[in-house]
């Protein structure tokens, strides 16, 4: 967020007491705490959107299923509508049946029939019309009223036949049918969306977490106490609460308002009108009501924490209320302030109680007239009696999305609010801008002045400066997977993920280090564990646990073309992986963990076996690799000889080369003058390769290690692939 633009955020800014607890239900909002208010609602608002973007197909899904949903719910209605119809229809053809029998009509029917042309033995509709009409004209005892002989003529009925059961039955199962089916669509979308949040908020803790091992202790001295804890716990929480909600609460209530509005619309035109009169008197009356009790809330919420304070206080400090005799003046200040919490309390609940019966009484105002005027509409002709009664309850479904979608907008600001404050951490300056920081303070020529030594010219840091940029504002992210048998310790692989971060420097690219446990992987399987990963990365480490699941992540990146990076360990388990399933050698192990393997294609050299001491048996420091030209590591590196650190005990066996070599496997890196296989790689494979070596020891956040940067591409090429 620009400086220049926007405000700048700072913690205490915020309301003392954090994000509160919230009701569910269109009314939640009220009788809670007053929503915590962003600072800057919409720029924040299209940041936290920002985070749906990777779910967007499915949110495409989601609004289909909004879609669907809703639009069988507003349908329904008319279909009972139609049922309403037909029992109205079957009640006056039994009516007009029994006329028919009545000795006046009886009279004179076959005179009339005559007259109309009609057979008095098989009449319709319109010939009933046509007779009351015509003794309606003629006067005496059967004279029917104009208004009556209207509402008759928008009836469809058949004269004698009663209500039509088989219809009635199939219309009240139809109109069952799409509720059910509206459920069901529903509760898919409702699936399908906490999936999509719980993904999202999943990215934003990560993010949180990955944050957090990059700031300043500074960062950490000018936090209140508990202050970054409900950061990274009560406002992720609130955001999950407030998007899941919110989202669909807002895509069901706007697509039920549109529905209903259209629906109604094909009904009448009047009645409409005189539904969207009745809405904005119940926001205005609602919105008063509001205001007036959410100042009583916030009241409340204050006493609230100063008299949650108090208790505290006096309960910790038992012992010295003692001493000093203050018992009676803590009771007088308890006293005092839980009044001052009675009558907010009193007054908050009593307004926020009251907005549900003066807006229902709006509401029935509402009714009312829509009953009396759709009961002349029906009187008239205009309606039928099915419709109105469809339209009274489009009404009803009208009025309370519009309360949801308002409700939800104050759910949505507390959302926000909460988001800003994560931003804010996720914002913070990272551990890489202290020498910026420290140089702005002139702590540099401090330094020097205390040492007597003399200044030179300023210093260059604008590659300093570019490493911080890029690390805050990269716009494109990669996710590397990196497969461990000590992720629970975030420090076990600290070079190594800080050497992945500075090769995201190098692309412009901020890498997600996803750490998996490569026992979860033989527990849970490869697909499971590895889904959606950019790249592999499989680090150094001793002993047997984990390592089939090293090798069936190795055979599954090998298998899907997914660029995999092997370090020590590593490199080791990618040739034993290859050994067995691909040059067949089904028993391919290393002598590290199988001593009697009967192909270790990873062993322990001659010179070292009669050593006793496990320090005396590692190859430590650093060594000259000779790289074979054409292949990734010569690419990357652009050079013929390199040097690297070491620190392991197990090599490549050379007696294997051969085979490895015709299967495929290439060896692109032996040790100067010792012909110790130090890098190899797959050809034909995206990035496939693994080195003997501790590459990440030398990478630095201006000069990334060249084989950490080329594995880095090759992973954003293949994200970008997807």
């Amino acid at each position: 967020m620009s400086e220049t633009t926007e405000r700048k955020i700072v913690a205490n800014e915020r309301p003392k007491y954090g994000p509160q607890r919230r009701g569910r239900g269109p009314m939640g909002g009220m009788g809670r705490a007053p929503a915590e208010k962003a600072i800057n609602f919409f720029p924040s608002l299209k940041r936290l959107f920002s985070y749906l973007k990777p779910e967007r197909i499915k949110l495409i899904f989601v609004f289909i299923c909004g879609l669907i949903g809703v639009s069988l719910n507003v349908y329904a209605p008319k279909l009972l509508g139609r049922a309403t119809d037909t029992i109205v229809s079957g009640v006056i053809g039994n009516l007009i049946g029994d006329q028919l029998s009545n000795p006046v009509f009886a009279q004179a029917l076959p005179r009339i029939c005559a007259q109309l042309g009609c057979d008095p033995n098989n009449l319709t509709k319109d010939d009933i019309m046509a007779i009351l009409d015509l003794m309606t004209q003629l006067g005496g005892e059967v004279a029917i009223p104009e208004q009556m002989m209207d509402m008759l003529a928008s009836i469809d009925f058949v004269p004698g036949v009663g209500i039509d059961f088989h219809q009635l039955s199939l219309v009240m199962f139809a109109a069952l049918g799409l509720y059910l089916v509206s459920a069901l669509v529903m509760i898919t979308m409702g699936w399908l969306l906490n999936g999509i949040v719980q993904r999202t908020v999943f990215t934003m803790r990560k993010q949180v977490a990955d944050k957090l091992d990059r700031l300043p202790l500074a960062y950490f001295d000018r936090q209140p106490r508990g202050e970054l804890l409900s950061r990274v716990t009560n406002d992720i929480d609130n955001i999950s609460q407030s998007l899941q909600q919110t989202l669909q609460q807002v895509i069901q209530s706007v697509l039920m308002v549109l529905g209903v509005l259209v629906m109604m619309l094909t009904i009448s035109g009047w009645l409409t009108l005189v539904a969207l009169v009745t809405i904005p008197l119940t926001i205005i009356v609602v919105t008063q009501i509001a205001k007036r009790s959410q100042k009583k809330f916030a009241a409340m919420w204050a006493n609230t924490g100063e008299l949650n304070s108090q208790v505290e206080e006096a309960y910790s400090g038992q012992a010295l209320v003692r001493v000093f005799g203050r018992q009676r003046e803590v009771a007088a200040q308890f006293d005092t302030k839980n009044q001052e919490l009675y009558q907010a309390a009193f007054g908050a609940q009593a307004l926020s109680n009251s907005i549900m019966p003066i807006s229902g009484f709006v509401g029935n105002l509402g009714y009312v007239v829509i009953a009396v005027v759709g009961g002349l509409q029906v009187a008239s002709g205009n309606l039928s009696l099915g419709n109105v009664q469809a339209f009274i309850q489009y009404s009803r479904q009208f009025t309370q999305p519009i309360n949801q979608i308002a409700s939800m907008m104050n759910m949505l600001q507390s959302g926000v609010a909460s988001a800003e404050r994560v931003f804010e951490v996720i914002d913070e300056p990272t551990i890489y801008n202290v020498p910026i920081s420290l140089y702005s303070q002139k702590l540099d020529a401090l330094i020097l002045k205390y040492l007597s030594i003399p200044c030179g010219k300023e210093p260059d840091l604008s590659d300093w400066r570019m490493v911080v940029d890029r690390f805050m504002n990269a716009p494109e992210s990669v996710e590397i997977v990196l497969i461990g048998k000590y992720v629970q310790h975030k420090d076990a692989y600290l070079s190594v993920v800080e050497a992945l971060h500075h090769a995201g420097v190098a692309h412009n690219v901020k890498v997600r280090v996803r750490s998996v446990e490569s026992a979860d992987v033989e527990a849970r399987g490869v697909d499971a564990t590895l889904g959606g990963a950019a790249g592999i990365l499989i680090p150094g480490g001793f002993g047997v646990r984990g390592i089939e699941g090293k090798i069936a992540t190795i055979r599954y990146a090998r298998e899907n073309k997914i660029p995999l990076f092997g370090i020590c360990l590593g490199m080791q388990m990618m040739v034993i992986e290859y050994a067995r399933n691909v040059c067949g050698l089904k028993e391919a192990h290393s002598q590290e963990m199988c001593p009697e393997t009967s192909h270790p294609v990873i062993h322990l050299m001659t010179e070292q076996e009669k050593i006793d001491k496990l320090g005396g048996t590692m190859r430590l420091g650093a060594y000259e690799c000779d790289l074979l030209p054409g292949t990734i590591a010569a690419a990357a590196y652009g050079a013929a000889r390199i040097s690297e650190r070491h620190r392991h005990r197990y090599e490549f066996n050379n007696d294997y080369r051969q085979t490895l070599e015709n299967a495929g496997l290439k060896v692109s890196g032996t040790c100067a003058g010792r012909g110790l296989v130090e890098i190899v790689e797959l050809p034909g494979h995206p990035w496939f390769l693994g080195e003997q070596f501790h590459g990440e020891l030398k990478s630095r956040p201006t000069r990334p290690h060249p084989l950490f940067v080329s594995f880095v591409g090759a992973a954003v090429e293949t994200k970008r692939g997807k």
